[in-house]
């Protein structure tokens, strides 16, 4: 996934280029009405709010692989997230998805003014950005495009129709592992035993290496007859990083008890 921060002067220009691409599709709005004009008016009125600001406008573009298969709610909800990290979910905002390229992709069109007349900095505003794509990368198991951008060559980022045979089958099977791996993740598995016995139930084989000290050094998976390690599939998904996150979810139950929820 890569976020892309613009920082411009005009909403009509903006919002009229979001919303008249062929196959626009509005998925969400916050303090603007939905139809094109109004929409433009209600940008402007609050950013007269402080008239010295010459550039009210925060645009988003956010992009995903063509491996990760996103669907209209679960752009929104990546959508508000990033404008809440950002600090713009109190402000005016639209979303919208485009459908004008093969990669799915949306806009995000917000107010950098308040209604209260505060503005939300838009300091490293494109370091921001990019540590909040880590964070939504690693919480929904999105293809990681820091890799790609690195140079790193990963089958997930190409189109399915540029990748053939042997290549195909390998992206096929470690998409597979990492969605149940993390699916795995995210309803709280605890402990490497509960995730090796849930991964079974999917056809998928866990195995994991010890050191003399009985200490974790490396975790594999293997599947449909492909032998991966957990770090070819996913950077969070090297044993360290792994354990981590079975202890987090630990620590999370724990705290739920204690606050009795």
């Amino acid at each position: 996934m890569i976020i892309k921060s613009i920082i411009g002067r005009g909403f009509k220009g903006c919002v009229e280029y979001v919303l008249t691409k062929q196959g626009a599709k509005l998925l969400g709005v916050y303090g603007v009405r939905t139809d094109r004009e109004n929409m433009i008016n209600d940008f402007k009125a609050i950013s007269k709010l402080r008239p010295t600001l010459g550039k009210p406008v925060w645009h988003a573009p956010i992009s995903f692989a063509y491996a990760d298969n996103i669907d209209d709610q679960m752009m929104l909800k990546i959508a508000e997230e990033y404008l809440e990290n950002i600090g713009l979910k109190s402000n005016q905002y639209m979303i919208v998805r485009h459908s004008d390229t093969d990669h799915q992709h949306l806009h995000i069109v917000a107010n950098r003014v308040g209604f209260d007349g505060s503005v939300v900095s838009d300091k490293f505003c494109r370091n921001r950005s990019a540590r909040i794509s880590d964070i939504l990368e690693n919480k929904y198991g999105l293809t990681i495009a820091r890799e790609a951008r690195k140079g790193k060559r990963d089958l997930r980022v190409t189109p399915l129709k540029k990748v053939k045979g042997k290549a195909m089958i390998k992206r096929e099977v470690k998409e597979f592992i990492r969605n149940e791996i993390f699916h795995c993740l995210n309803v709280g598995t605890k402990s490497l035993e509960s995730l090796k016995l849930k991964l079974s139930f999917k056809q998928i084989e866990m195995r994991v290496q010890f050191n003399t000290s009985k200490e974790v050094t490396g975790i594999s998976f293997r599947a449909k007859g492909l032998a991966l390690k957990g770090s070819q599939i996913h950077s969070d998904l090297r044993a360290k990083k792994l354990l981590e996150r079975l202890v987090m979810n630990t620590s999370k139950k724990s705290l739920k008890q204690g606050l009795g929820i």
